[in-house]
């Protein structure tokens, strides 16, 4: 059932983990950047996967199952969490100009997944299996999209099944 955990951050479950798209829009944060501040491709890539990385690392300590649904939405909490924390050192990376519409869409799937966790930790702990389901459904399809992202602009760690 934790499955869709992964979702929130970088979305690398080799399970099959879930992604989610939101259906309201969720406002995305750009960065100003001056052009001196930019990376380049390569650099920014290294610095998310390191991210990623250790995002992938703290969400492998979080046990993967729970006796009870209170015990399984502490763990959702959790999760939310550690990809909160993980999306605010990606989204500070400065992006490389050519690429920040891909770069904001990424960003905007990292977000969304991150709101969907927040939601099915809700759902568990009032054993809303429904909703549950449609949560995880939307999470999978976010999932989808960022794989794509991240193969497309050639991350090796970020939203890349692990």
């Amino acid at each position: 059932m934790l499955a869709v955990l992964v979702a929130a951050g970088c979305g690398g479950s080799s399970d099959g983990g879930t992604k989610t798209t939101s259906k309201t829009p969720t406002a995305t944060t750009t960065t100003s950047q001056s052009p001196a501040a930019s990376l380049t491709k390569r650099e920014f890539i290294t610095k998310a996967d390191a991210a990623c990385q250790r995002f992938n690392q703290r969400i492998q300590a979080i046990p993967q199952t729970a006796k009870n649904p209170k015990a399984t939405a502490a763990l959702y909490r959790r999760v939310v969490t550690e990809a909160q924390s993980f999306y605010r050192s990606f989204a500070a990376l400065p992006e490389p100009r050519p690429d920040a519409a891909l770069l904001t869409r990424y960003r905007a799937d990292l977000k969304d997944s991150i709101g969907i966790t927040k939601q099915v930790a809700d759902a568990v702990a009032k054993q809303d299996t429904k909703k549950v389901a449609q949560l995880t459904a939307a999470a999978k399809r976010l999932q989808l999209d960022r794989r794509k992202i991240a193969k497309r602009y050639g991350f090796r760690f970020c939203g890349v099944a692990q």
